[in-house]
């Protein structure tokens, strides 16, 4: 097992919190710096995020968009709950705002920045990784003043990797989304495998045609890759597919459904 991932994924790091009767899971390394959040439970899936907010805080403009599995990231006043505008990554442009997205078993991805109050909420499965939605949400935050070092990151429930098995044209795309810099794209199948077997985000399968892909670590290498360091980073234990009585998950269920995930910005 990686270092990288010894670090990153800390149990004692996430907390349920159970407020108004709805549950949901709370970062504390977001937490503790001031921002209020929630990863919600399936729970949500019924639930505006209206009801939804008043267990965390009052008074907050709600911003909502389309997610459709790209690489667009919306600012938040251009993603109101009466027009939600295609995308999937939202960007705090003004205090209190509360960002929310909705996933089943793709990533719920929060950051904060210490320094100036921004934040952004990205839904990123392997096509988001693959298209690098995290890194571009990044980008538009260094553009409007945000430094690297003061940005921190909560990666909250999705399918871990053990219950996740992808062909391996999926592998390769999830290396083209998350190789270090100075490697070309012409490296063999063989060292693009190598080399994400050594981070644990696939592990090889019976089947020389499948792996198990973890998601969570895949993005987890490709922020580190773009100079973030893991003390900036937590992920969440917590896996949608095997935790029936927590979350919805599309590939256990094969239905639509969902739970919220939200953090306002300061």
């Amino acid at each position: 097992m990686s270092s990288n991932r010894n670090l990153s994924i800390n149990k004692h790091h996430w907390q349920w919190i159970k407020s108004s009767g709805i549950n949901y899971l709370r970062s504390s390394l977001l937490y503790s710096r001031g921002f209020k959040h929630g990863f919600f439970s399936k729970c949500s899936n019924n639930k505006k995020p209206q009801q939804l907010i008043s267990g965390i805080s009052t008074e907050k403009s709600i911003h909502i968009i389309q997610q459709v599995h790209g690489d667009v990231a919306v600012n938040a006043s251009n993603a109101t709950i009466d027009t939600w505008p295609k995308g999937d990554a939202i960007i705090s442009d003004q205090p209190n705002q509360s960002l929310w997205i909705y996933t089943a078993d793709c990533i719920p991805v929060m950051i904060a920045d210490e320094k100036n109050g921004n934040v952004a909420i990205c839904h990123s499965g392997w096509k988001g990784i693959s298209n690098k939605i995290i890194l571009k949400v990044i980008d538009k935050l260094e553009y409007r003043g945000s430094r690297k070092r003061n940005l921190f990151f909560a990666l909250g429930p999705a399918i871990s990797g053990s219950n996740y098995t992808v062909n391996i044209d999926l592998t390769c795309n999830i290396y083209e989304g998350i190789k270090k810099r100075g490697l070309t794209a012409d490296e063999i199948l063989s060292r693009k495998l190598e080399y994400m077997c050594s981070l644990d985000i696939v592990q090889p399968t019976p089947n020389a045609n499948k792996f198990k892909l973890d998601i969570r670590q895949a993005a987890n290498a490709q922020l580190a890759n773009h100079g973030i360091t893991h003390e900036q980073i937590t992920i969440c234990p917590n896996c949608t597919f095997s935790e029936s009585k927590n979350f919805h998950s599309w590939r256990r269920e094969r239905i639509k459904a969902h739970q919220w995930s939200m953090i306002i910005s300061n």
